[in-house]
């Protein structure tokens, strides 16, 4: 009897052993940080069913989009294209994203745009609805074009910032 409640205590000290540092990792102990909500001053519209519609719309702006890339992943989540335009002679690209607000909420698009403008990646972004736009490359000043064209909000690099800068 000795024997099997010395080997149940080890156990029992194992597993909490294992559960405690399976949260060390993250702050606090407490689970994962809490998502970033999306920057106040982001539109919640116009929402896109797909990134094809957002290179259409782009055209039709006279800043048309020619599609160089198309990562797979799960188009019933979302879509993503990366295409490239040209302006004042100057050629730059667009990484678009869209979401399928059902499987996607605003605050998780919101923690994804977030990541993409803190150091290291410092990327200007434009967002809006269920979308955002990384504008790569050394062209990020006509990322207010690109935000005219769709409705967005222009999102600069930096520091987490509260609000968007309109175009």
């Amino acid at each position: 009897m000795k024997g099997t409640q010395r080997i149940r205590r080890i156990a029992v000290v194992a597993v909490v052993l294992v559960m405690a540092t399976s949260c060390a990792g993250h702050p606090g102990g407490q689970g994962p940080p809490p998502l970033r909500p999306m920057p106040s001053g982001v539109p919640t519209h116009p929402m896109y069913p797909d990134a094809d519609a957002i290179v259409a719309k782009l055209g039709q702006a006279g800043l048309p989009c020619r599609v160089l890339n198309r990562p797979q992943g799960d188009p019933s989540v979302g879509d993503t294209l990366i295409c490239e335009s040209m302006l004042q002679g100057l050629r730059f690209r667009n990484e678009i994203h869209t979401y399928n607000p059902a499987k996607v909420s605003r605050a998780r698009l919101g923690n994804a745009v977030s990541i993409s403008l803190d150091p290291p990646y410092s990327n200007t972004i434009v967002a809006a609805g269920n979308w955002y736009i990384r504008v790569v490359g050394d062209q990020p000043a006509f990322a207010h074009r690109v935000a005219e064209a769709l409705d967005g909000a222009v999102l600069r690099p930096g520091p987490p910032s509260p609000t968007a800068s309109m175009p």
